[in-house]
């Protein structure tokens, strides 16, 4: 669906956006943790030689150029009470990119937050000791995602070796989220963009991709992260962008641009975790981004970040239904609110300026014409997650180049506050987690993350769009 509508006055809106307030004051609370860098050796810059199958290496890691670089001791006392603050939001804290750097920090690493008094609790950044010799080699090290397995015990977080070959420089950091030490360094070929959690049939795994490289990759989390299967680009047919499970994690939808230099609509490729085999191919719109599903899994929604629009589709039938405007310019992350009568975008600006600063929402159900777009004064933002209570009801955008992130309210339409990074990282995503403490034994869940609802928060927005529907 090419879009032919006329954009709206994006240069009388960003003139007046100048004369907005930024929102309410900055919490007292969020003032930065105490830094602490972890100095560890300097993996390789060459590959080394290809592993036995039967070692860690298995044939689907080797397929894709796949290794496990490093491992460490992440052995010691708590980097932080989870006893004292059970629910977490866990984020990057990165370098910036894009012409538009941290000031500060040069290093990949995280923040923890919590997620009831917004306090940051802890902030971590790891030197691999790769040569980052300019704002440019710093910038390649941003992480543009931070993952934490299900049971909240492990984080993802992703960096480049500079120095090392272009085909060759990827790099998975596996960090112990009770003591926040490296536990594995693994290597891919180019910097892995996202990771979230897959569970399919209770199993414990990480759905993570690169920016081209190495594809879609799974990692079993029980079995030292294998590389249980892969999806390359040659298996969708196009060049693959990002990827979300369904709710049930039967499926997983990877948005699919098509090659370099052909002007064609886009489409989700469904992939099945059960043989790792594309189902089916659906067409959606230009350059297609983010997926999201209503709790039931009866219907996704794609957004189109080149032609600011957004397609439904069945997903039980797995057939588009239409298409509509979604009220912002470049939509990147999407959220479905807790009854799920409101379909919230965050508008990153994709393919123009890069540099966007509002969210709009539009009506699921009848679609139709956007219903309105705010100002969040905070600059490209790109991700959006519902917190876990539905009694807090608000959204987290993370904003990568203001480094904050902004909390809004979608019910009175506004920022609520706003939370600085620590040594002003850039975070850039994360995930919600809940966490119970027995003595020395922590038990963790994520709630929400880059693939949305999981868990208990799913069942609970469930049960609230359910009801919404009756009435």
């Amino acid at each position: 669906m090419k879009n032919t509508g006329k954009r709206f006055g994006w240069g009388l809106f960003s003139l007046m956006s100048l004369l907005v307030l930024v929102g309410p004051l900055v919490l007292a609370c969020t003032q930065a943790a105490p830094k602490a860098v972890v100095q560890v050796a300097q993996p390789a810059a060459d590959a080394p030689a290809p592993a036995p199958v039967t070692g860690w290496e298995t044939e689907a890691a080797r397929k894709v150029g796949i290794k496990l670089l490093q491992t460490f001791d992440d052995s010691g006392a708590p980097a932080w009470d989870a006893q004292k603050h059970p629910m977490m939001f866990i984020t990057s804290n990165g370098p910036g990119y894009g012409g538009l750097p941290s000031a500060k920090v040069r290093l990949p690493g995280l923040t923890i937050i919590d997620a009831t008094t917004k306090e940051v609790v802890a902030s971590q950044w790891y030197d691999l000791k790769y040569k980052i010799a300019d704002e440019g080699a710093a910038s390649a090290s941003e992480p543009h995602s931070l993952g934490v397995s299900s049971d909240g015990k492990w984080i993802y977080l992703p960096a480049v070796d500079p120095g090392a070959p272009a085909t060759d420089r990827g790099r998975l950091l596996v960090i112990n989220a009770k003591t926040l030490k490296l536990h594995q360094v693994i290597g891919t070929q180019t910097l892995p963009h996202h990771s979230k959690i897959l569970t399919p049939g209770g199993k414990n795994y990480m759905l993570v991709y690169d920016f081209g490289g190495s594809g879609i990759y799974i990692l079993d989390v029980d079995n030292d992260n294998k590389v249980v299967a892969v999806i390359t680009d040659q298996d969708v047919g196009g060049r693959r962008y990002l990827a979300f499970p369904d709710p049930k994690h039967e499926t997983i939808w990877a948005t699919v641009r098509p090659q370099s230099g052909v002007e064609a609509d886009g489409w989700v490729s469904i992939i099945s975790t059960r043989d790792w085999k594309v189902k089916k191919s659906i067409t959606v719109g230009e350059s297609p981004i983010w997926v999201t599903f209503t709790a039931d899994g009866k219907y996704a929604f794609v957004d189109n970040g080149h032609d600011d629009t957004y397609t439904k589709i069945d997903a039980v039938k797995q057939q588009a239904i239409g298409g509509a405007r979604s009220g912002g310019h470049g939509p990147y992350g999407m959220a479905l609110t807790w009854d799920e009568k409101e379909l919230w975008f965050i508008n990153k600006g994709e393919g123009s300026h890069n540099r966007g600063k509002t969210v709009s929402y539009v009506d699921p159900v009848a679609m139709g014409r956007p219903k309105d777009e705010f100002f969040t004064g905070g600059i490209r933002g790109d991700h959006i997650y519902l917190h876990p209570d539905p009694k807090v009801n608000e959204f987290w955008l993370t904003m990568n180049s203001s480094f904050e992130v902004v909390v809004f309210d979608p019910v009175k339409k506004e920022v609520k506050t706003r939370i600085p990074m620590p040594d002003g990282g850039s975070t850039h995503s994360g995930a919600f987690v809940q966490y119970t403490v027995s003595g020395s034994e922590w038990k963790g869940e994520v709630l929400y993350d880059h693939g949305g609802a999981h868990g208990a928060t799913l069942a609970k927005r469930a049960e609230l769009a359910a009801a919404a529907q009756k009435k």
